[in-house]
């Protein structure tokens, strides 16, 4: 059993590298990854490895195929990691996909992933909801999901929002007052019919103080009536 913090994911690699070959639980933190760095060869399996732990700091990517489908004898894995993704996150389908599957012998599988993208990336969002349904046929799962109290987020630059074709949520995310404050400046691109859900028919408090605050607002409807342009007063609408 080894237990060992390291400086960076290249750290991580070499001590794979067929020198343990004989390890059966290993448990590591990593502080940082340095990919351009990352040229180890040697992809041979580790057969003997059954439990593995690996926590890291900062946003990983393509860990899957450097460690995971090298340990596929593991009886137990954990994973508290970052991963950067380019057209979806990280969901229970990703993980029967790109880790369970190549796992036949693993038992408990314990996990806290985050998934990064860039802003300009194409990625679809799903709902909390939906994310959960992909985790229905995971054996014995136990998924926690939790809220937490964060300060409100401010954009003081923001100018230019477009949310056509994302799920309510992320509406939600940037018109709820309780969770951002929107400056004076923004111009707000976004489909009529899902504003209206997110506004509960333009009556929602929480929502009102943000859309008050949008100089300019395209909800891709060919009539507006009037009593929605009341919920947004000071507002050029189009």
């Amino acid at each position: 059993e080894l237990h060992l913090s390291v400086v960076n994911f290249l750290d991580c690699l070499y001590l794979l590298d067929g020198h343990f070959n004989k390890l059966y639980t290993f448990y590591v933190h990593i502080s940082s990854i340095e990919f351009q760095d990352i040229k180890i060869d040697n992809k041979d399996k580790i057969p003997n490895l059954r439990c593995f732990s690996l926590h890291c700091n900062s946003i990983i990517n393509n860990f899957e195929q450097l460690i995971i489908y090298r340990i596929l004898n593991l009886e137990k894995l954990e994973l508290n990691v970052n991963i950067s993704m380019t057209t979806t996150i990280i969901d229970g389908n990703y993980l029967k996909r790109n880790i369970l599957n190549h796992m036949i012998q693993l038992d408990k599988f314990t996990f806290n992933i985050h998934s990064w993208f860039g802003l300009r990336n194409q990625i679809y969002f799903p709902s909390n909801e939906n994310i959960q349904h992909t985790f229905n046929n995971f054996k014995n799962n136990k998924i926690i999901s939790y809220n937490q109290d964060l300060l409100i987020i401010k954009y003081p630059y923001l100018t230019d929002l477009t949310l056509d074709l994302v799920n309510d949520d992320y509406v939600e995310q940037f018109l709820l007052n309780t969770r951002t404050c929107l400056p004076n400046t923004v111009e707000l691109l976004i489909g009529y019919e899902q504003l209206k859900r997110v506004t509960h028919n333009f009556t929602r408090n929480i929502t009102r103080i943000n859309c008050t605050k949008l100089s300019s607002l395209c909800m891709l409807a060919d009539e507006i009536p009037k009593y929605v342009k009341d919920y947004f007063p000071h507002t050029k609408i189009y």
